[in-house]
């Protein structure tokens, strides 16, 4: 496998390894109060995992994609299938944004 390509994989906040992964990038990118306000201005400042997961992860049906370059974790992206109204709900600060047919 070439390292320099960008990769795409799931990941589970309920699986303990990509759980422990996803804890210790989060924590990292959002410790500057901007970033963490932007993605969800509803988290109070310092970020915590443990409630991040609580308020938005412990569902059934959310997917989490992370993007991946070098091995490096570049980005995240999580979404919940809405079967009833044929839609998908991509989380971003907890808006809706993106709802589409699929």
């Amino acid at each position: 496998m070439n390292d320099t390509e960008y990769r795409i994989e799931t990941v589970s906040y309920q699986n303990k390894k990509d759980h422990r992964i996803l804890q210790a990038c989060l924590s990292k990118w959002f410790k500057d109060l901007k970033t963490l306000y932007f993605t969800d201005p509803m988290m109070k400042f310092s970020f915590r995992f443990h409630s991040w997961v609580n308020l938005s992860y412990n569902q059934t049906g959310i997917i989490t994609y992370i993007l991946k370059h070098e091995r490096w974790i570049i980005g995240h992206i999580s979404v919940k299938a809405k079967m009833e109204s044929v839609s998908v709900h991509l989380f971003h600060r907890r808006q809706g944004h993106a709802n589409r047919l699929l």
